[in-house]
């Protein structure tokens, strides 16, 4: 009998090697390996089929979500002309041939100015600032696209747009999943603008530089503090210029700050203005050889999202719990088992603990022959117990004893158990003996 449990205990000790090993790589292996600290069954529900193609001045993506719960489209259009280099962002939340799209939104880049700040705040004002000159990017190179192995389904394409005069490049990037570019995360619905300025040839010694960006969409654009990314914790210090229609919301974000000479320092960006061409607004630099800003547009809240399960944090409290249960069996099952038929060592053992534990400084000090128990029937019986030096009275039930008689124990072995019994309070004695003949039983 002695030895099934033993079994017992050794399969709940199982448990706990099972529960910790498994748990622990189930809670952490589920980001993957792929370095982006996105759950792969997340990143697996969003991951995107991306086509480019080229033709003349001009750059045609699509992004169509690989889910078959609710297929979408992404089309961005994008030309480089004399007008600047235009983007076009359409987003349609159903693929069919009578649906339409959903949103719609233009970013234009035009010029490059040169100005002189006479207030010293590091914003470009027309009204206010001296301009020095302005830098049409209207002249552009060849664009020719390359892709990068995200994974072993899912690329990664860059173009590069830049001027003849090498002066501006924009760098682009669309992933098919979450991925990683100059430790910036992608996400599969946005399209990463790194815009590039380099060897710009300063006509007045304290100038600055302030690209001009143009705004259009059926409804106006506001400025937002937090970013979609920011909220979901996979950038930080951004701002953006947000537009809606019905459900759906577009977006232009940017870093708050760039690299300058190879130092990051804060840029500048005025207020959104109106003009003829619609909404504007500037993006102002400190004064460089050479800069690189970090931008995305994209599409809000268009992730699929993943079913709520436990954190890593949670799993392992969890984990943890088990575990903490687990040896709680173990330990009781153990000591139920130990104390179900007392050998002679156990008994040992056992006397010299309590013996040990509750020592007694001097021995009972009888006031008669007569024992403690009779002198309570007798007249003036609290005044008798009282001259009785270090009395102990224990009271216990008839149910007691009844429950003791249950086990199988010779006389010496009785009276060795209720004595340790004694020493213990009415609720830990009753609650330790039920537990004892449960087992027993």
């Amino acid at each position: 009998m002695r030895n099934k449990y033993y079994l017992i205990s050794l399969f709940l000790l199982g448990i706990i090697l099972f529960n910790f090993s498994f748990g622990f790589v189930q809670a952490f292996d589920d980001f993957g390996n792929d370095n982006d600290n996105i759950n792969d069954e997340f990143e697996d529900l969003n991951k995107r089929h991306v086509e480019v193609d080229i033709v003349e001045d001009e750059i045609h993506i699509f992004s169509i979500k690989r889910s078959e719960n609710g297929k979408d489209q992404i089309s961005i259009f994008i030309s480089y002309n004399t007008d600047g280099i235009n983007f076009v962002i359409r987003y349609r939340s159903k693929i069919g041939e009578e649906s339409e799209f959903d949103i719609a939104f233009r970013v234009l880049i035009r010029e490059i100015i040169e100005f002189v700040d006479t207030n010293e705040d590091g914003i470009y004002h027309p009204e206010t600032d001296i301009k020095i000159q302005n830098v049409q990017l209207n002249n552009f190179f060849n664009v020719t696209p390359e892709i990068k192995l995200i994974s072993n389904s899912s690329r990664l394409h860059y173009l590069r747009i830049r001027t003849k005069d090498e002066i501006f490049a924009a760098h682009l990037y669309i992933a098919e999943e979450f991925a990683l570019v100059d430790s910036i995360l992608i996400t599969p619905s946005q399209l990463k603008i790194d815009f590039e300025i380099s060897n710009f040839d300063y006509f007045n010694e304290s100038s600055q530089l302030a690209l001009c960006v143009e705004l259009d969409s059926e409804s106006d654009f506001e400025h937002e503090e937090e970013t979609e990314d920011e909220e979901n914790g996979y950038a930080e210090s951004e701002s953006s210029f947000t537009t809606s229609m019905g459900n759906y919301t577009g977006y232009l974000t940017w870093s708050n700050t760039a690299l300058i000479n190879e130092v990051i320092e804060e840029i500048s960006v005025s207020p959104l203005f109106v003009d003829d061409h619609g909404q504007n607004f500037y993006i102002s630099y400190p004064r460089s050889e050479y800069i690189y800003h970090d931008l995305k547009i994209g599409i809000e809240d268009i992730l699929i999202p993943l079913a709520k399960s436990p954190s890593p944090t949670n799993l392992a409290v969890l984990i943890i719990l088990i575990g903490a249960v687990s040896v709680s069996v173990i330990y009781a099952t153990y000591h139920l088992v130990s104390n179900k038929v007392p050998t002679k060592k156990r008994e040992k053992d056992r006397e010299e603990y309590f013996n040990e534990l509750f020592q007694e400084e001097e021995e009972y000090i009888p006031y008669s022959e007569i024992s403690p128990l009779q002198i309570i029937f007798e007249e003036n019986a609290l005044e008798k117990l009282s001259r009785i030096k270090d009395l102990n009275l224990t009271i216990v039930s008839e149910d007691f004893f009844r429950l003791v008689d249950q086990f199988k124990w010779d006389q010496n072995e009785r009276e060795v158990f209720i004595h340790e019994m004694f020493a213990l309070s009415p609720f830990e004695r009753r609650s330790f003996l039920e537990e004892m003949v449960k087992s027993y039983s």
